[in-house]
């Protein structure tokens, strides 16, 4: 049996439980297309959706890793495609997605002294990644991807990088060429010592703050978290645009934390009078500290990650736990539960206290009765869609969700980087509660995301039936900028005729513009099964009023 480079790496991909890529095809890459073709033929359980942009593949790809908890895998050709796609990776490692992304590349006797078409993968991605991996030889693809997944899922997750030149891809091996498989992600089992150490620091504690991080979700820690948080009669926050790692009607959680945007009415007030700390799944960096400056006088500091973090010098009370988060909680929970936690009772009537006060921050008001489209309302309305998973990119409109959309199905890009929900509503749909319907996945996107990346969307949802919804607040500038600032000017956009733009390429779309339009344009989404929906909210009349 003769097998193509191709052909062995997309069987290293597909026997280790890879049943979809995306990307955009590229010259280098064709035997490893013609191996997805050649399956295709004989069988439809893999999918290759083809993208129209590089960007928006690897957007796909990680955050379908995300939600399957499974390397995401997109594929680039040469260095405009790897450039294209640095959006998408960079997000990927920050969030902590698992993705490998398969970069084409020239053979190396093609390359001229300033050829515009190869990159240098090491020297331009080794410090955005968690790994670059090249192919040298056909022969040893399986045990490079193995690594590549293995990589991709154990410790932190992230984005490894691998490198394939044409000439590996296209070369022939005879004879049988065996397959590694990764079965599971490696956990890391908390030693006896580092329970100990929690314990010990939990002991201390009688006014705990927690901060839950991005490793819950992947870690499926949620219900473990909630255990150990009310056990402690701790208050929580969670980053800036996570709201989806704790669920909002708890008494305990206090809001989305970010230090310059701390609008939730009694977070100041958490953070000056908590006299522990424990950060559960998230990165101890210049976010999580408010740039290194909150959390320097408290005694009691636990950090529990699959990584090292920095900071040592200004906080050297921090206990750093590298270990897996769930299995910690569950031998911690275990213990706590023969042994209650003592509480300063004056903090665990300020929980409710807190809570009370949130969510009446959170009300807003009722349906308005006139026809100007009310955004507090829209977003309240939204958030009574249980079955909808709301995703946000970096629009002028983000600010508000923090109040109103009052659903832990939401989550967004911690960067700001704009266009970030248009590519990840198509990864969330291609998972298989959206795909069988259970499940709506939902884009939260701005007018200027939208020029970005909408068109390119589309014709990918479009092409592949992917049931994934785009609603578009469309004002015409960006707008929190140009309320800092104090004008409008330098922040128009062109107001484009999106409703145009969509009509072209989908043949469900509409624009709100009245408020007796939103209740029916949402419900009509909805109930679209297998195809996408976009729907306009036009707020550039209202914002020249």
């Amino acid at each position: 049996m003769i097998q193509t480079g191709g052909e062995i790496l997309f069987r290293s991909l597909n026997e280790n439980g890879i049943n979809m890529v995306t990307g955009v095809p590229g010259g280098p890459l064709v035997p490893f297309i013609n191996a997805i073709r050649t399956h295709h033929e004989q069988s439809h359980n893999f999918r290759n959706i083809v993208s129209t942009h590089e960007t928006l593949a690897t957007l796909t790809a990680s955050t379908f890793g995300r939600f399957n908890r499974w390397p995401g895998v997109a594929y680039v050709s040469r260095k405009g495609g790897a450039d294209n796609a640095t959006l998408g990776i960079t997000q990927a490692q920050m969030h902590g997605d698992p993705l490998i992304v398969i970069v084409g590349q020239k053979p190396p006797n093609l390359r001229g002294p300033f050829d515009i078409q190869a990159t240098d993968i090491q020297a331009d991605f080794a410090h955005r990644v968690k790994r670059v991996i090249k192919l040298t030889e056909a022969g040893e693809i399986p045990e490079m991807i193995n690594l590549a997944i293995r990589e991709s899922i154990n410790g932190r997750p992230g984005v490894v990088l691998v490198e394939a030149p044409a000439h590996v891809l296209a070369t022939d091996i005879s004879g049988p060429i065996p397959i590694p498989t990764v079965s599971a992600r490696n956990v890391l089992e908390p030693e006896t010592a580092q329970v100990r150490a929690f314990l010990n620091a939990l002991r201390q504690s009688r006014k705990p703050l927690v901060i839950v991080g991005h490793i819950a979700l992947f870690e499926s820690a949620q219900e473990e978290i909630k255990r150990f948080v009310n056990a402690i009669g701790a208050m929580v926050l969670l980053p800036f645009r996570q709201e989806n790692l704790y669920p909002w009607h708890d008494v305990a959680f206090g809001g989305s934390f970010q230090p310059r945007l701390s609008i939730e009415p009694a977070m100041d007030e958490m953070i000056q009078t908590c006299d522990s700390l424990f950060i559960l799944g998230d990165a101890f960096n210049d976010v999580t500290t408010g740039k290194y400056t909150l959390f320097r006088d408290l005694k009691t500091i636990v950090h529990c990650y699959p990584q090292a973090s920095l900071a040592k010098t200004i906080y050297p009370q921090k206990i750093d736990l590298t270990t897996n988060l769930r299995p910690l909680l569950e031998q911690v929970n275990q213990e706590i539960a023969h042994a209650p936690q003592l509480v300063d009772e004056t903090w665990r009537a300020k929980r409710k206290e807190w809570h009370a006060e949130r969510l009446q921050f959170m009300e807003g008001p009722h349906w308005p009765t006139t026809e100007t489209l009310d955004m507090p309302a829209i977003w309240r309305y939204l958030a009574t869609f249980p079955q909808a998973t709301y995703i946000r990119g970096a629009g002028n409109y983000d600010n508000a969700h923090i109040r109103y959309l009052r659903t832990e199905n939401s989550f967004g890009t911690f960067s700001g980087d704009m266009g970030y929900a248009l590519g990840a509503v198509l990864g969330l749909s291609l998972t298989e509660p959206y795909q069988k319907g259970e499940k709506i996945a939902v884009a939260l996107a701005g007018d200027g995301e939208a020029g970005m990346f909408l068109l390119p969307a589309l014709l990918t949802a479009r092409q592949y039936n992917l049931p994934a919804k785009f609603f578009v607040f469309n004002d015409g500038q960006y707008t929190e900028i140009a309320k800092e600032i104090g004008h409008s000017f330098g922040m128009e956009l062109s107001g484009a005729d999106l409703l145009g733009i969509g009509q072209a390429k989908v043949p469900y779309i509409e624009r709100v513009s009245r408020m007796s339009q939103v209740k029916p344009a949402i419900q009509s989404a909805y109930q679209t099964q297998h195809a996408p929906y976009v729907i306009e909210f036009n707020l550039v009349a209202d914002r020249k009023r």
